[in-house]
């Protein structure tokens, strides 16, 4: 939902400060 509204808001940078594995995850959902 947050990346949805991210996309939306044509935004330039995204900062993923997280040291998980997770972030991995944020990284492709918003290549898709």
């Amino acid at each position: 939902a947050q990346l949805t509204k991210i996309k939306a808001s044509e935004a330039q940078a995204v900062v993923n400060w997280s040291i998980v594995p997770g972030q991995v995850i944020v990284a492709k959902n918003m290549r898709q």
